[in-house]
């Protein structure tokens, strides 16, 4: 089984949770993400999470757990993308004045309006919800 795709998702793993100089190590092991102790053999794993279908990779369901039986899936990129950590910093819109309309895009929609200040109101209620979801659900 050395070599397979199922042996280098396990490896991987097991790099990136135990060995500070992997990559992935700031991301993961130095986080408080780790491995079940019974993970610390192949074959264990291999018992627990059988093969690797093809087009997918190792996931934890629950982001904040361990890599452990209860909480590890084999999952398309699709699947992991519903859970991945977004970027804290993100770009503050600003308004752009356009003839006699101010142009504000968040994401990939555009408002219009006619004053700077219902542009600027929508931005600070942009910010305020970004900031209570990253409360709630970091």
């Amino acid at each position: 089984m050395y070599g397979t795709p199922t042996y280098e998702s396990f490896r991987r793993m097991r790099q990136r949770t135990t060995n500070p100089n992997a990559p992935d190590y700031q991301r993961y092991g130095a986080q408080g993400i780790t491995c079940c102790d019974r993970w610390s053999s192949f074959e264990l794993f291999f018992e627990d999470m059988g093969v690797r279908p093809p087009g997918t990779t190792l996931d934890r369901i629950n982001r904040f757990g361990i890599y452990e039986p209860s909480n590890c899936r084999w999952a398309t990129p699709r699947e992991q993308a519903s859970h991945t950590r977004m970027p804290r910093l993100c770009l503050v819109p600003k308004p752009r004045k356009r003839g006699n309309v101010y142009i504000v895009r968040i994401l990939l929609k555009t408002y219009r309006f006619k004053t700077l200040e219902e542009a600027e109101l929508l931005i600070a209620n942009y910010q305020m919800e970004r900031e209570m979801h990253w409360r709630l659900f970091r």
